[in-house]
């Protein structure tokens, strides 16, 4: 009896030891084939990767309208010498040109040049309330925040009342735009110098010419998203930011002599 016993105690110690290994063998082999499976992926992840790195970069985009653009790729805050010297001369021209004048906002009006009265919008400055142009308001959404407001007050005081009566207009002529300076030590911002005139005129009047030289503060900020949704001020805010740049500051132009 005790050897039947004995031989039933091994007899189950034998199946206890086979049923073990066979379920090491499972979790081995189920280990291996997860394994295998990350290697996989890892190759496809390996090989898609390589295939991007290798790709060239896109050399345009297609708008909504159906018009195609050329394009580089570049750094967020790097932009074209063209870029930053159009972009100046743009704004300023926007902000220092006054004609008392607004396009129709009829589209067919405003094709046959056909112009209404700008009412123009009232600033606060140091000598009471003035008003600047409607235009100029909306373009000095290209200055930072910070410069915005005293810039908008210095431009209330510069601005002639008979802008507003038809009786006077001012234009800004650029006589030359400076190649954008890199600001030393700081990523994305230039200096642009630009001499220019002030060019008042009046009916019935000699013009009188003011010399405006300065050196323009920009530097680089993300372009703003525009929507169908988006109010008319968000719209004019992104119209004028279009280029990702904004201005910051200026200063005089110690030494106008860039027009030879």
């Amino acid at each position: 009896m005790q050897n039947l016993n004995r031989g039933m105690t091994q007899s189950r110690s034998i199946s206890a030891q086979r049923s073990q290994k066979g379920f090491v063998g499972l979790v081995s082999l189920a280990g291996l084939g997860l394994g295998g499976f990350n290697m996989l992926l890892l190759l496809i992840t390996l090989a898609n990767t390589n295939s991007i790195a290798h790709k060239s970069a896109p050399s345009m985009v297609q708008l909504s309208n159906g018009e195609v653009l050329p394009m580089t790729a570049q750094d967020v805050k790097a932009r074209t010498p063209q870029t930053i010297m159009r972009f100046t001369s743009d704004s300023l021209s926007l902000l220092l040109s006054w004609s008392g004048r607004l396009p129709s906002s009829d589209p067919q009006s405003a094709q046959k040049g056909i112009s209404n009265e700008d009412p123009g919008v009232t600033i606060k400055t140091d000598k009471g309330d003035r008003k600047v142009t409607t235009i100029a308001h909306q373009a000095s959404f290209a200055l930072s925040e910070d410069f915005r407001q005293s810039f908008l007050s210095k431009l209330g005081e510069m601005t002639p009342p008979e802008v507003f009566n038809g009786t006077a207009q001012v234009v800004l002529v650029p006589q030359d735009i400076s190649f954008p300076e890199p600001v030393p030590g700081v990523e994305g911002q230039w200096k642009v110098s630009i001499v220019s005139n002030l060019v008042t005129i009046s009916p019935g009047a000699a013009q009188l010419s003011i010399p405006f030289n300065k050196e323009v503060f920009i530097r680089a900020v993300p372009t703003p998203s525009q929507t169908q949704l988006s109010s008319p001020v968000e719209r004019s805010i992104a119209q004028v930011r279009a280029a990702g740049l904004e201005i910051y500051a200026m200063r005089e132009l110690t030494r106008p002599n860039l027009v030879k």
